[in-house]
């Protein structure tokens, strides 16, 4: 996790918001994001940060529908499922291609394994360990679709998407981060010359 994402994470979990002027602080993550134009990628980027941060409560699991960039992503997934069937799938009803963006979305959110808990490897500490059967050792959850690979292209394909977003939003994020610092160094050195 590079130094961005681990100071927005912290900046949105955290009490204390202050705003200094002149130097960096965790803040400048959040603002950078509020400054980048708002799309699926910050939207999601919301939406797993609301998630991290429930994710330790009791129940985390039926919170989640309730988190506030839920609708807004299911809206945005919901239309990017049908256009994409409509490609890919084209006898494919909108409820079954809804659904699909709705598995995308659970798997994005929690992408882990559950039984290795996404280690790979399965078994007690101290006794015989072997990879776990269920992600093969990939320590990612396996999306099942049967026989139907029109689903799982479907589901491929809104998966490498959201990850576009999420790497292209983070991409503006630093940039932005990278100016708002720019400008406060520019400020820091207007007031030395001043003083």
């Amino acid at each position: 996790m590079n130094a961005t994402v681990e100071r927005y994470q912290r900046a949105v979990q955290s009490s204390n918001l202050e705003v200094d002027e002149l130097a960096p602080g965790d803040v400048d993550a959040l603002i950078a994001a509020g400054l980048v134009r708002d799309g699926l990628g910050p939207s999601l980027i919301r939406l797993r940060s609301e998630r991290d941060a429930v994710s330790k409560l009791p129940g985390a699991r039926s919170l989640t529908p309730l988190l506030k960039s839920m609708t807004g992503v299911k809206l945005r997934m919901h239309q990017m499922a049908i256009d994409a069937a409509a490609l890919l799938c084209p006898d494919l009803p909108e409820a079954e291609a809804k659904a699909v963006a709705e598995r995308a979305i659970d798997f994005f959110l929690d992408p882990n394994c559950p039984p290795c808990g996404g280690t790979g490897i399965v078994g007690e500490y101290g006794k015989p360990q072997h990879t776990c059967n269920a992600c093969r050792g990939t320590t990612r959850r396996q999306a099942y679709f049967g026989s139907r690979q029109d689903l799982e292209a479907l589901f491929d394909r809104l998966m490498r998407v959201m990850e576009e977003k999420v790497d292209t939003a983070w991409r503006r994020i630093r940039s932005v981060k990278a100016e708002v610092e720019s400008a406060k160094g520019m400020i820091e050195g207007e007031l030395r010359r001043v003083r």
